[in-house]
């Protein structure tokens, strides 16, 4: 097990915030950054607080936008008695990550489960990066997560990977346009065959998830006290970022070639915006779930039905996914 250590630098100096794809842009009517700010009320209105003598760990931390962002709302006072620790497993993004947080957050290279269970920490953040892991790894990570946090340790999950990802009105006004379009002018205008594109869709790696599964998930085996699908704003440039996302690439037009689909995805999405009267300014609401739970402790031994109810469900989540 890895013990946290004081931190040897601070916030001083350090360059400005770095974010992968959608994750970079601001929202350009309030100028906040897009992936948190459906996140930062937990920590404005006190439902996660930060105390002396916290170990926070960033899972998943990509280049550290999540792991400044937070420390952020932590008071000054109290900022050299907390120990922050971001671990991602992707190297070219843990590289940026290290110069990005320098020496005042402790950085490992490792990969979510392993991380967790390698790292004690009383409080454990993962931000935009459960819809990474497949519907078993989802389950084990969460059951890990409670299993190493100690009494009234917190777990904060943040995804905009659901299926209530889009409210209905923007459904119907920008998205459900954007797709016919890709799908009936943009791609065959490209020399592209969508019909191979839709049969590959069924085959597709990523799972959304509705936000009540996740709960459910969460709330098994720690206390959920906190649970809202809370509205991130994205701009044009926010869409025209995530278009240049693997993963999102591979969710939307499997099979196609990375820079093409980035072109389709990109061409068509501007075709649709100025039909439908938007400005480089506008903004198109989604919606970003938002957990906070507790571990309460344990009044003696758990008992062996509970742990099996528990596995019985751990099942059921990964069997509908």
């Amino acid at each position: 097990m890895l013990e946290a250590q004081k931190p040897a630098g601070t916030e001083k100096n350090l360059p400005p915030f770095s974010y992968e794809y959608y994750a970079r842009s601001r929202n350009p009517q309030t100028g906040e950054l897009v992936a948190f700010e459906p996140v930062n009320p937990i920590f404005e209105l006190g439902i996660v607080k930060f105390n002396r003598g916290d170990v926070i760990h960033d899972v998943g931390a990509g280049t550290g936008g999540s792991t400044l962002n937070y420390r952020r709302f932590i008071p000054p006072e109290i900022l050299p008695d907390v120990i922050s620790i971001a671990s991602e497993p992707s190297e070219e993004s843990f590289n940026e990550l290290k110069q990005n947080l320098g020496g005042c957050v402790q950085t490992y290279q490792l990969d979510g489960i392993k991380a967790v269970k390698s790292i004690n920490a009383n409080k454990v953040f993962l931000f935009h990066a459960i819809h990474l892991f497949s519907p078993k790894e989802r389950v084990k990570f969460e059951k890990s997560v409670a299993g190493n946090l100690p009494d009234e340790g917190e777990h904060v999950l943040v995804t905009s990977f659901i299926e209530e990802d889009v409210p209905k009105e923007e459904q119907e006004v920008l998205i459900q346009p954007w797709m016919k379009f890709l799908f009936r002018r943009q791609l065959p205008q490209m020399g592209i065959d969508p019909r191979r594109i839709l049969a590959k869709l069924k085959e597709q790696k990523l799972r959304m998830w509705k936000a009540e599964k996740y709960v459910r998930l969460v709330g098994k085996r720690l206390q959920v006290v906190y649970q809202s699908l809370n509205t991130m704003y994205c701009g044009l440039k926010s869409y025209e970022g995530i278009n240049k996302y693997p993963v999102w690439i591979e969710h939307l037009l499997p099979g196609l070639d990375y820079e093409t689909a980035s072109e389709a995805l990109t061409k068509s999405l501007r075709t649709v915006w100025e039909r439908i009267g938007r400005e480089e300014a506008s903004v198109s609401p989604r919606n970003t779930l938002v957990i906070v739970a507790k571990k309460l402790p344990e009044n003696g031994i758990v008992q062996q039905a509970e742990e099996a109810a528990k596995t019985a469900v751990d099942r059921e989540l990964v069997t509908v996914a």
